[in-house]
């Protein structure tokens, strides 16, 4: 089981709160456009959507793409890429909603929005319902963690492999922390399941004696 509170819990948390949690961490960027590009200009991993310009989609009354296929196949995928570049969200930030107040889901949005076509009018008076697409990077992000945590965690509790991720893309300063994270949450998990298992067996002994002490007053009646 994933520790959903780990990888999303938390209100209120501010740009201080994901910089304290990125500190020392090769993926905070002062500048997240340029800490975003490689060498050759490109990030790392972002789908390449668009290299040819703007792209014409399809939106519904809902602000969601549905056509052409294609594009709308690709262009999910390229919200996904967004969602899992570490110099953007970094994966050791324990909710996304510890994103909000920062530059990052605004840049997200900047990207996302300079690859629709926006010259249709009727795709224009949609753009604040597009926009909510942006919220899909909670549901995509914390998904990647929850891919991580499956692959190169579970099988690893308690080994000294699991501070490792031999996934090249993951930035091992980040995917330490989260380890780290990941114990601490199932130390608690294992304490109150401890407790509670400790709470259970004093009920059943407490309902074994009053079955005992009901069986003495039974026979002391049929003896009477």
């Amino acid at each position: 089981m994933t520790p959903n509170n780990v990888i999303s819990n938390g209100m209120g948390a501010s740009r201080i709160d994901v910089n304290r949690d990125v500190v020392g961490t090769r993926a905070q960027p002062t500048n997240l456009k340029k800490a975003r590009k490689n060498k050759k200009g490109k990030s790392k991993n972002k789908v390449n959507f668009g290299p040819n310009g703007p792209v014409k989609l399809v939106f519904n009354s809902f602000g969601q793409p549905i056509a052409p296929a294609k594009s709308v196949e690709k262009f999910s995928r390229f919200i996904g890429s967004i969602a899992r570049e570490l110099s953007m969200f970094p994966i050791n930030v324990s909710d996304f909603r510890k994103f909000k107040g920062t530059d990052r889901v605004k840049t997200a949005w900047e990207d996302i929005k300079v690859k629709i076509d926006w010259s249709d009018p009727e795709i224009f008076v949609k753009m604040k319902r597009i926009r909510k697409t942006v919220r899909k990077l909670n549901g995509r992000w914390r998904k990647y963690k929850h891919d991580l945590y499956v692959q190169y965690y579970l099988n690893n509790i308690g080994l000294p492999e699991r501070f490792v991720c031999s996934d090249g893309d993951v930035n091992q300063q980040q995917w330490r922390a989260l380890v780290l994270q990941w114990d601490k949450f199932g130390e608690k998990k294992t304490e109150t399941f401890n407790k509670n298992r400790g709470s259970i067996k004093d009920e059943v002994g407490k309902l074994e004696q009053m079955k005992i002490l009901n069986g003495r007053e039974l026979t002391v009646e049929v003896l009477n």
